[in-house]
């Protein structure tokens, strides 16, 4: 359980709230059923919101669901399918259905789902569970979700996955969301005239034909050539970089029109590289 001082601002902030500007109205005139409720909320650590009035499902949320709302925070007070509609239309409103028909609570594990939280598409896994908070003449004036973001763990573990098969079989590259841009050069030493040069010869590409007889690599990817010559390339002048922000950190990208196989080969150290599109 988290102190009031801990998390004073944030409590502050919900009973600070104009309840009576949405259809609950006023928080003194609230059933005590969902007045304790709504403390137990705000002073617990798990990600907890309640969605209150049965046929609005308004938002009531403590600090530690806002971490898993990210931008679209503050939502008090807010009906759910108002802020994420492609959520609610494909799964809360169907679990709250459900939840109201039987009366009882249910549970999901690692659930996926797509969500736009800072403006774009993404996969999120959560494991979450709705129940219904009973009023004392026995009707449900609110639904519990407790809710645990559970994507890095997924990921994780299905990369690990990914790495464990990657050690057999190549042809995990194709169509694998986990990794869409792979190409993988081998550098093979090779002895001419008595010196030692270093040519690369391109093995396999997420982008390979199931006969292997093929590959469609995209346009906006550096030119992959099929045998690269890495003492010619050498001779390549790689000192233009452009200055991108992602979020809140700034990236240097490498701008070049082949892969720099060797400036990767004789520095040992990664490069991002700016692609064309």
């Amino acid at each position: 359980m988290l102190s009031k001082s801990e998390d004073s601002n944030f409590i502050d902030m919900v009973y600070n709230f104009d309840w009576s500007s949405t259809p609950l109205g006023s928080m003194d005139a609230w059933d005590p059923v969902l007045k304790n409720a709504t403390n137990l909320c705000l002073k617990t650590e798990f990600p907890t919101c309640l969605f209150i009035d049965p046929s609005n499902r308004i938002m009531l949320y403590n600090k530690a669901f806002a971490s898993i709302l990210k931008s679209i925070h503050p939502a008090l007070g807010k009906r759910f399918k108002d802020i994420w509609p492609e959520r609610y239309d494909n799964y809360i409103g169907l679990d709250i259905n459900r939840v109201t028909t039987t009366g009882k609570g249910i549970y999901f594990s690692d659930r996926p789902t797509k969500l736009q939280r800072d403006g774009y598409d993404e996969e999120v896994y959560l494991s979450s569970t709705f129940s219904p908070l009973f009023k004392t003449d026995g009707t449900i004036c609110a639904f519990w979700c407790l809710t645990q973001e559970t994507t890095q763990n997924v990921l994780n573990t299905r990369r690990l996955k990914l790495l464990q098969e990657f050690g057999h079989l190549t042809s995990t590259l194709r169509n694998n969301e986990d990794i869409p841009y792979t190409l993988i050069y081998f550098v093979k030493h090779k002895l001419n005239t008595g010196s030692e040069s270093l040519i690369a010869h391109l093995m396999a590409t997420t982008f390979d034909s199931d006969d292997k007889e093929k590959r469609n690599i995209p346009d906006y990817l550096p030119e992959s050539l099929e045998t690269i010559d890495l003492a010619k390339d050498a001779n390549k002048s790689y000192d233009t970089y452009i200055e991108l922000k992602r979020s809140a950190t700034t990236h240097s990208f490498l701008k070049c029109d082949s892969w720099p196989i060797y400036l990767v080969f004789k520095e040992g150290r990664n490069l991002k590289v700016l692609l064309n599109d």
